[in-house]
Parts: structure tokens; C-alpha cells; sequence
């Protein structure tokens, strides 16, 4: 959804904004704003995006490298010539388990699924595309079957708020953007 410029953009939380749903949206499709704060991701701190695909490939390199007992150069090479485009996909979980899990366990609240901004060098005008619906709120691993009950509950988003966003298209790159209502800076 964003381009190459803003995807490199330091992001951050505004917390109250997780808890609170967002408010109205006044704004209609076709109105032309500016804004100069965007919403980056709606989403858990550490994921797959926490990495970088050469990162993915070289955990997911060494694992294949160890489990056939081969240098990871040749590993590298077979790879390379076989073409594949997720030549690691049946490895998904290990290279998971070693790069992101320790980053979740290192984070203050990873149970969190929030709204992450970024801020932009300057205001940035654009057209909204439509209105958009993310959610936030607490992640909630529930509970499977017991020995003495058949009742599970399953995984679900506790203290959900329903966050209403405008997707914009930004005249300067052309992507478009999320923004938060209360970031608007003006109707133009």
C-alpha cells in the first residue's frame, strides 16, 4: 500500500489511539486533503515485515545448510540455479522461530495489534480513494479442550475498537495511504 519513500519511515504508536475508536468520518470519496502524519500498518510490532527478505533467506539458507549438512554456499548455489521463488517456504516456522519469536519475547506488549504512523518531511496533498476499517485491540490466544470439558475458545481480539481510516492517494507518490481522521490537516 506504501510506497518505497514512506515504507522507510520511522514508525511509532500513539497509544490512546488503540483504545479508543476512531472518530467519524465527516469526509466524502473524492475530497481533496492534506495530511502530513499517515498510517504506516495496522498490526502486532514484530512480524515477517520486522525483516528484511535477505535476512529471511539467509536465516532460511543456514537452516537448510545445517539440516542437509552442506556448506551455505552450495545451498546458495542450488538455489540460485533451481530458480525458486520461496526456495525456504517449507522452512517457514524455524527461520520464524529464530528471527522473530526472540523479538516478540523482547517486546513490552506483544499481544498488542495497534495503528502505526509515520511521519512525513512535509504536508502531502491527495484525493480520498474510499474509507477504510482496521481493527485494534488485544490478542488473545482462548483455550482448546480439556480432559474433563469439550469447550474451546478460540484465539480472538480482546477490547476490539473499530478504527475508521480514509485511503488517499498521494498526489507526490502516487500510492496510496492511510490516514487517521484526526490527522487531516485540511480540506482543499
Amino acid at each position: 500500500m506504501l510506497g518505497p519513500t514512506q515504507s522507510a519511515l520511522p514508525e511509532y504508536r500513539i497509544p490512546d489511539r488503540d483504545t479508543v475508536k476512531s472518530p467519524r468520518l465527516t469526509l466524502r470519496e473524492g475530497d481533496w486533503v492534506s495530511f502530513s502524519r499517515i498510517v504506516q500498518r495496522v498490526g502486532y510490532e514484530f512480524g515477517t515485515h520486522s525483516v528484511t527478505k535477505e535476512e529471511w533467506f539467509d536465516a532460511g539458507l543456514a537452516i537448510a545448510a545445517q539440516k542437509a549438512n552442506l556448506e551455505p554456499e552450495i545451498v546458495r548455489k542450488v538455489t540460485t540455479v533451481l530458480g525458486l521463488r520461496s526456495p525456504f517456504r517449507w522452512l517457514r516456522q524455524e527461520i520464524y522461530a529464530q528471527l522473530i519469536r526472540p523479538k516478540i519475547q523482547a517486546s513490552k506488549n506483544p499481544l498488542a495489534r495497534s495503528m502505526w504512523f509515520a511521519d512525513l518531511p512535509s504536508p502531502h496533498t491527495g484525493q480520498i480513494e474510499r474509507r477504510a476499517a482496521r481493527w485494534t485491540g488485544q490478542y488473545d490466544t482462548g483455550w482448546g479442550p480439556s480432559n474433563w470439558d469439550d469447550d474451546c475458545q478460540p484465539p480472538t481480539l480482546c477490547h476490539a475498537k473499530h478504527q475508521h481510516l480514509y485511503e488517499v492517494r498521494d498526489q507526490t507518490s502516487g500510492q496510496r495511504v492511510l490516514v487517521y481522521p484526526d490527522d487531516v490537516l485540511d480540506k482543499t
